[in-house]
Order: structure tokens, then C-alpha cells, then sequence
């Protein structure tokens, strides 16, 4: 994997989590 490819992994991820959490939170 290119280091480009996991720096989209990596915000993609926290994208999720932090959509995951304000849905919780509502």
C-alpha cells in the first residue's frame, strides 16, 4: 500500500467513528 492510500484509510476511518458517535449521542 502507498502512503497516500492509508492516509485516506486513516481519515476514512475517522470520519466513521466520529459519524458513528454524534449518531450515538442524538
Amino acid at each position: 500500500m502507498s502512503e497516500f492510500q492509508c492516509s485516506i484509510l486513516l481519515l476514512a476511518g475517522g470520519r466513521g467513528q466520529r459519524m458513528g458517535g454524534q449518531d450515538k449521542g442524538l
